[in-house]
């Protein structure tokens, strides 16, 4: 290990950068897994001296530039604390005059007391493919090196619980669901999602980035096994694939500078050709931020959206931007193969428009029929239909991927189907039916096999018939529901059962129970 390979980690960390908590769970794990011959002369003691300087939460002395109020970074302060305070319990940290020994407890109990809560009621920032990596990254340095056990054990639990939702809600290797954070970068390509790296290593789809540290975690651990049901079901693209996920919990102020429920409804629609995603109806009518709302996925450089753009710039440092995000969030709503969107354009707002990702260059073939874009990878087709249909963007780096609507585009349909199911690229074009659209009271009407109404204040009716009421009350969501598994909001233990595989976990006592425990 030489001062090159550590050389921007510590300086992230002398200099309280943003992110440094990343750069210090790294180092723990370099700590546990380089002995002494390995490393360059007096590198060890630089790395141990930064760690004792440096800060590991808000209450604790000194200015830095850190975010402590996400939920990834949460879980990583925790983790770093506890992980630092048991390498060096006799150790006095000199920033915040604290024995090692005090920061492992402390670390401990906030990080017991987070994955207690994301165990039972789920993540804020859903299925995000950019930060869903970071969590695995911290999930993973806890179970490998806490002396805790109850803190392994729940570290377990919660990694194979994220991971089930990331082999069910990705497709090939391409992690296409909703997002409760993202950046442009990932939905123009699915190679640059810090998740696709885990997929590749994993189950054998995905790809590798720059995003190393996580995977690399991962790959070396040697108290984690993935149980075998979760590679079976991120492999299974033989049958259609329906899926639900329900999140629900509620920030915290202290940590969250938030005090109010979160909650989000994901479905996901997946065959051997594509997959189609969205959440439904996430905060519509409020200011976004980094969400991806819906998608279509027919490739690792085709996916499908809309946006309502809150900014000109597609900067990873502006949230929300062109594409990552909303100036306004949309209602949507997804029935199997079908998305319903409604985006409520305010003409006083900057911008005010929407667009659509929709990148032709990357696609075996497109049309325009009416109101309606389609196009075709291998046998996976998606559609997408506004009033007056969309023109491309004819110039820049952009052009014909992004489509301008040609009216105020607030209303938008979206279909996927595929060879298999209309039998060609052709009869599938010519199976589209125009919606019917009324701009003013944002309503959509639609047919395709069954008939679809959703307006702006009205509820979604499928065939007539309003689909949140059962028997003349409000539907109670399962927390997860897939060819895989079925998690009522009651259930204390998640059951799995696929292609003779099974998965067991107790979610309030936080333990693996089948396959055997590693922690």
């Amino acid at each position: 290990m030489t001062r090159e390979d550590l050389k921007s980690a510590l300086s992230m960390i002398n200099s309280k950068a943003d992110c440094a908590d990343f750069e210090a769970v790294g180092l723990i794990n370099v700590l546990h897994r380089f002995n002494q011959a390995n490393w360059e002369i007096g590198l060890r003691d630089e790395v141990i001296k930064s760690l004792v300087d440096f800060k590991y939460w808000i209450d604790q002395p000194g200015l830095d530039a850190m975010c402590y109020f996400t939920e990834n970074h949460q879980l990583v302060w925790h983790t770093a604390e506890h992980l630092i305070g048991d390498y060096l319990k006799d150790e006095k940290f000199s920033n915040s005059g604290f024995e090692g020994s005090k920061h492992l407890t402390h670390g401990q109990e906030m990080a017991q007391e987070w994955l207690i809560r994301k165990l039972e009621g789920g993540f804020s920032e859903f299925d995000s493919n950019a930060y869903l990596a970071i969590d695995t990254l911290a999930l993973i340095s806890l179970m490998e090196f806490s002396p805790s056990k109850k803190i392994r054990q729940f570290s377990e639990a919660l990694l194979d619980r994220m991971l089930l939702s990331l082999a069910s809600n990705s497709w090939r290797g391409i992690h296409g669901a909703a997002h409760g954070r993202s950046y442009t970068t990932t939905f123009r390509s699915s190679r640059f999602e810090e998740t696709a790296p885990i997929m590749w290593a994993l189950w054998g789809m995905g790809a590798l980035n720059l995003a190393v540290l996580p995977v690399t975690t991962l790959i070396t651990a040697r108290r984690y096994e993935l149980p075998s049901l979760i590679r079976k079901v991120a492999h299974s693209l033989d049958k259609t694939w329906s899926g639900r996920q329900v999140y629900r919990g509620k920030y915290r102020f202290t940590s969250d500078l938030l005090d109010r429920p979160y909650n989000s409804d994901l479905r996901v629609y997946r065959t051997a050709d594509g997959m189609l995603s969205s959440v439904q109806d996430y905060r519509s009518g409020l200011p976004g931020l980094q969400e991806h709302v819906w998608g279509a996925t027919l490739g690792t450089e085709v996916q499908v959206f809309t946006s309502y753009p809150a900014a000109y710039s597609h900067a990873t440092s502006v949230r929300p931007n062109a594409w990552a995000g909303h100036l306004v969030l949309p209602r949507v709503r997804q029935i199997e193969n079908v998305v319903l969107a409604i985006y409520p354009i305010k003409d006083d707002h900057y911008p005010d428009f929407t667009h659509l990702w929709f990148p032709t260059p990357f696609m075996n073939e497109y049309v325009i029929k009416g109101s309606w874009i389609a196009g075709r990878v291998g046998d996976g087709y998606i559609a997408v239909s506004t009033p007056g249909g969309v023109s491309p963007r004819l110039n820049g780096d952009t052009a014909y991927q992004e489509w301008i609507p040609n009216q105020d585009g607030s209303l938008y349909v979206a279909l996927f189907s595929d060879k298999k199911s209309s039998k060609s690229f052709k009869a599938f074009v010519s199976s589209l039916k125009e919606p019917k659209y009324d701009e003013k009271s944002l309503h959509i009407s639609f047919k395709h096999k069954k008939s679809f109404e959703l307006g702006w204040l009205n509820n979604l009716e499928v065939n007539g018939s309003h689909s949140e009421i059962i028997d003349g009350l409000p539907e109670r969501p399962p927390r997860l529901e897939n060819p895989a598994v079925t998690l009522s909001g009651d259930d204390e233990i998640l059951r799995a059962n696929f292609k003779g595989e099974r998965l067991e976990i107790d979610l309030i006592k936080g333990t693996r129970l089948y396959p055997e425990s590693k922690a």
